[in-house]
């Protein structure tokens, strides 16, 4: 009995394996991924399984292959779809979108809302500046600063 070498033993694919590949890719062996067509092809040689595996994926081959092919949809036809969605749109009174001014329309009210805010703090904020301030909680940060630095005494001391 002959021994098979190494290679052969590695290229060689299992049962399981080849009814994978007809399932998946169909009988002819043309179909089939180029890294294991030749050993597939070696497994339907020496297996007589291979012809049961084989039968009904040819069939549905076949039959694939006599279906006739639909003819592409001619731009005509296209044309007219696409009229006749757009009358349907205007007879039910529904506008075509409009996304930029979409866009705007929820844009425009948040920004001046945050233009009456900001101007509103600018002007508030300048108020505040030009305003007097009365009682003991607005003393004047200067005079505190003078008075703990000592420079209240040495003006009185040159004068």
């Amino acid at each position: 009995m002959a021994r098979k070498s190494e290679r052969e033993m590695a290229a060689a694919i299992s049962e399981k394996r080849f009814r994978r590949i007809v399932e998946s890719y169909g009988a002819n062996p043309l179909n089939w991924p180029d890294g294991e067509r030749d050993s597939a092809l070696r497994f339907a040689e020496e297996n007589n399984r291979a012809a049961v595996f084989i039968a009904e994926p040819a069939a549905l081959d076949r039959t694939l292959n006599d279906m006739p092919i639909p003819a592409p949809a001619d731009e005509v036809l296209i044309n007219q779809i696409i009229a006749a969605k757009n009358r349907a749109a205007a007879a039910a009174g529904e506008q075509q979108p409009r996304r930029k001014h979409q866009r705007l329309h929820w844009l425009l009210p948040r920004l001046l809302g945050l233009a009456v805010a900001c101007g509103l703090g600018l002007f508030l904020g300048f108020l505040q500046l030009g305003a007097k301030r009365v009682g003991p909680a607005s003393i004047d940060a200067n005079i505190l600063i003078y008075g703990a630095s000592g420079v209240e005494d040495d003006l009185r001391e040159i004068n």
